[in-house]
């Protein structure tokens, strides 16, 4: 009896895994028959802070709204622009106060509102896209170091992560990044699952520093779907937050690139040199981009063709990949448009809209 009970929970259980999880790994060849293609890219629009009310030292974290509004982070600025790159509004006030941050890490766009993450302390603010404060509160647990990734059926998904510990002086390690459950009122409700990213990490008297051998690299689709890249080696999960579970992991045959050169900040952390950070490659996989029914993989492949840029469907395909000479780094993908952080002849960044043909 005891027997029959274990192979029935093994089979329960295994059979469950093997309906949550597809896999399709090492896929060599794209299914378009005229892959690697060199797309030609058409300047629509470019916005500077020549403009006023606002100063680009480094914008990051881009979306673009349904009516093409165009939202962005940079130092101490969370900025909206409508779809001629006109700036609108600038969400951040500094200080400790209603509707004010010390450090904004990230925010998510939902429906007419604006959703803001700050750390220290970890709060969550509630905006309306037109910029009044409608609401703010604490989460109830000081997180290490967290990012906002999802806001859906009233509670909130963050990935948390910190600097492990390793012995002796230095070393390397996995830093467990955590898909953790908020509730709407703050409280923290469970850690779902944990994706590692290895990291070196020094050890010095009073604290530890790291610098990441992989990157924590994540997009949303249809605000359910977690898409991600956690390893410095090609592969990309899905994990599904309604069924809780890794829904697909996938990746292709990639010849790996070698850094070009190394520089001190390359090679330094805490102020030390560190042999073990001259590293063989580079990280396969530099960003992903989420289309509606497509997903882009911008790859660390770059010849006098341009950036390499894989295409996959949500089940893992591998469809097409093609070319883009750049000047910068995308920011978002659109529609048929891609926005390109670039810098002009002073050095400024820029942001530049494109439209791909």
């Amino acid at each position: 009896m005891k027997k029959r009970t274990i192979l029935i929970v093994f089979f329960f259980i295994t059979g469950f895994h093997f309906y949550c999880q597809q896999t399709k790994l090492d896929q060599v060849n794209p299914v378009s028959k005229k892959p690697g293609k060199i797309l030609k890219l058409k300047e629509m629009m470019r916005i500077t802070d020549e403009q006023g009310g606002f100063f680009f030292r480094y914008p990051f974290g881009m979306s673009i709204s349904d009516e093409c509004e165009i939202f962005l982070m940079d130092y101490n600025q969370l900025l909206r622009f409508d779809k001629n790159g006109k700036l609108l509004n600038n969400y951040y006030k500094q200080g400790q106060g209603p509707g004010e941050m010390v450090s904004m890490r990230n925010y998510l766009l939902s429906g007419e509102f604006i959703i803001v993450f700050n750390v220290r302390p970890h709060k969550i603010l509630w905006f309306e896209k037109k910029g009044p404060l409608v609401k703010e509160f604490r989460i109830h647990k000081n997180l290490f170091s967290s990012m906002l990734l999802s806001y859906r059926n009233n509670k909130y998904y963050i990935v948390n992560y910190g600097i492990p510990i390793v012995k002796g002086e230095s070393g390397f390690a996995d830093d467990m990044h955590k898909i953790v459950e908020i509730s709407d009122n703050g409280e923290i409700l469970k850690t779902l699952v944990s994706f590692p990213v290895k990291k070196f990490v020094a050890m010095f008297k009073g604290g530890r520093a790291s610098k990441g051998i992989g990157r924590f690299i994540s997009r949303m689709y249809q605000n359910r779907y977690l898409v991600l890249s956690h390893t410095p080696e090609y592969q990309i999960k899905i994990y599904d937050l309604e069924k809780k579970c890794l829904v697909n992991v996938f990746s292709r045959k990639y010849k790996r690139i070698k850094p070009k050169s190394y520089s001190d900040d390359d090679i330094m952390l805490s102020g030390r040199r560190y042999k073990e950070l001259k590293l063989k490659y580079v990280e396969d996989i530099k960003d992903l981009f989420v289309l509606e029914d497509r997903l882009w993989v911008v790859t660390s492949t770059e010849d006098k063709k341009g950036t390499l840029i894989d295409v996959f469907d949500y089940k893992g395909n591998y469809l097409d990949n093609f070319y883009l000479k750049l000047k910068g780094s995308i920011m978002a993908v659109w529609k048929d448009y891609i926005f390109v952080r670039e810098k002009n002849k002073y050095g400024a960044a820029e942001i530049v809209k494109y439209f791909v043909r």
